[in-house]
């Protein structure tokens, strides 16, 4: 009896350790981007911009209002890359993204 207590008892401390959640441990980091895509000279927006945050494998498009929303970038400094079919890629330096925040972005394309 003496045996399989021994035994049951670090088996019992090991899996209550490993069935925590990982978020226990590491918080969420992360924020969001959010923003509009619009014509230059017109203003009209624009749908299906392809938007790349450089440097990581995130990134998103325009819905059908010219807006996007790009979720659980790690908190840091970005460039952000906005390409579209007949328009001049775009890229904005120095975009911030903060814990548990939304950052906002209006973009303008030329033709």
């Amino acid at each position: 009896m003496k045996k399989k207590f021994c035994f049951i008892i670090p088996f019992l401390a090991f899996s209550f350790l490993i069935s925590i959640p990982t978020f226990a441990f590491n918080s969420n980091n992360s924020g969001t981007l959010e923003g509009s895509v619009v014509d230059n000279d017109t203003g009209e927006p624009l749908v299906g911009v392809n938007i790349v945050i450089m440097k990581t494998k995130l990134g998103g498009t325009t819905n059908d209002k010219g807006s996007f929303r790009i979720l659980n970038i790690p908190a840091g400094n970005y460039s952000v890359q906005f390409s579209y079919v007949g328009y001049k890629k775009t890229t904005v330096e120095d975009v911030t993204i903060h814990v548990n925040e939304t950052s906002e972005l209006e973009v303008k394309l030329e033709t």
